[in-house]
């Protein structure tokens, strides 16, 4: 992981994660950001995917991850530095909490088809590492499943 102040402005900082070794993650490289107030470090930073993952706990409209240490001021510890910060989110593109889900779509394919949900991480890990921006230059396939590290909705198939 690298992170370090964007430009002069000690207050933002541009990060990148890498998707832990031996996960479905391993391989992909994350842009993120992080603004910090003057308030820091009673209060956590305000932290951005830019490259954003198909993940329960992403937000995929604003790249905002759902963890509790940054959501929850009582989870807040000011101990925590910005690689631990970085390291945790590592951990949760790994495992996913459903029950703090923001991105539906990707829970609920995770909660009734895991294999289906892993199928999707990993084809989006090898659209980034095949250097396809974000947002697409491919197309994605009709099942959803493509080459360019995001993902659109399938049409709704029955359920058992």
């Amino acid at each position: 992981m690298i992170a370090s102040p964007h430009e002069d402005n000690l207050l933002e900082w541009m990060a990148t994660i890498q998707g832990l070794k031996d996960t479905p993650w391993e391989g992909a490289k994350y842009k993120l950001s992080l603004k910090f107030t003057d308030d820091y470090n009673s209060v956590p930073p305000t932290v951005t995917f830019h490259t954003i993952p198909f993940h329960p706990n992403v937000d995929k409209a604003t790249g905002r991850p759902c963890i509790g240490f940054l959501d929850e001021p009582r989870l807040w510890k000011q101990s925590l530095t910005v690689s631990s910060i970085l390291l945790g989110i590592q951990v949760l593109l790994s495992n996913p909490v459903l029950e703090r889900a923001v991105n539906t779509d990707a829970a609920e394919i995770l909660r009734f088809d895991p294999s289906r949900y892993w199928e999707i991480v990993r084809d989006c890990v090898r659209g980034l590492q095949d250097g396809v921006p974000k947002g697409g230059a491919k197309r994605l396939k009709a099942d959803g499943v493509g080459r360019a590290g995001t993902w659109s909705r399938p049409e709704p198939t029955e359920r058992r």
